[in-house]
């Protein structure tokens, strides 16, 4: 009998969870809907500072860490391999054309005891030479994270952070962030970590290309590599203007060795699925 009771509180109990979980989508996805289709910037702005309150009080409860929210409609929750954050991110595309990114940081509780919400702030438009600066919560170079890479340096775990820019009306942007934890929950963004191959090493890489454009920039376990689309010129003469850029279908990538990211040039990726070479649609 103790064992049909402790069965049916378990299925009661995950089915409270799964109710708990879907009402909170529901909320978030109708405060995002309405923030992207609203008529006006100021509107925007508006729901959108719902949105983050709304956000922030769902990730302060430290059991709302084990709640994975997979059915968001233009966010994303992503949770690091390693199980030591997760977070949430988002952009607000206003009529400008600008984009202004969101992203709020829950740490695991059971490995941090003063755990809190880190919320970050962008700050790209007023970031120079921004490949090569080190940034932190509220100086944070704004984009859509889609995927968390963990990699090992002097003895701690630092994270590779692919993301996504629309930057403008002309031009679109993908970047490879690097971000270290430390042992107190401060999390610090722009290691010099990668080997480009130019002359100075950076902290974090950059590509832009045409707005129109798709390029490729994904991590693949199986090579444990970090690969990407090579840009050029549509014409000679559009040389050093990035409006004017476009992937090639040819690949470079980055392996780590070394406690460095080092650029490898003309590698071919193969699809994770089939493993065959790798062709994206363009």
């Amino acid at each position: 009998m103790k064992i049909i009771i402790s069965v049916l509180f378990i299925l009661l109990s995950s089915s409270i969870i799964a109710q708990d979980t879907l009402q909170i989508e529901k909320e978030l996805n109708a405060l995002r809907l309405n923030s992207v289709y609203a008529d006006s910037d100021s509107a925007k702005r508006e729901l959108n500072n719902t949105l983050l309150r709304t956000v922030r009080a769902f990730l302060e409860s430290d059991s709302n860490f084990y709640v994975s929210l997979k059915n968001l409609e233009f966010m994303g929750d992503l949770r690091s391999p390693d199980g030591v954050f997760r977070l949430i991110t988002w952009n607000l595309a206003l009529t400008t054309n600008e984009h202004i990114y969101f992203c709020q940081i829950q740490l695991n509780p059971d490995r941090y005891s003063n755990s809190s919400v880190i919320e970050l702030q962008d700050k790209s438009y007023k970031t120079e030479r921004a490949e090569f600066r080190q940034l932190h919560p509220e100086k944070w170079y704004g984009v859509l994270y889609y995927d968390i890479v963990p990699f090992r340096l002097k003895k701690k775990t630092y994270y590779a952070l692919l993301g996504w820019d629309g930057n403008n009306q002309v031009t679109k942007k993908k970047v490879i962030e690097s971000m270290m934890i430390d042992k107190a929950g401060k999390i610090r963004f722009g290691y010099t970590v990668f080997d480009m191959g130019e002359r100075h090493k950076k902290r974090r890489v950059i590509f832009e290309y045409a707005q129109k454009s798709y390029f490729v920039l994904r991590y693949d376990k199986g090579m444990k590599t970090i690969i990407f689309n090579q840009l050029a010129p549509e014409k000679p003469e559009y040389e050093g203007i990035r409006a004017f850029y476009v992937p090639v279908m040819q690949y470079d990538g980055l392996i780590y060795k070394k406690n460095m990211w080092k650029k490898v040039e003309n590698i071919t990726p193969k699809n994770p699925k089939t493993n065959k070479p790798f062709n994206p649609p363009r």
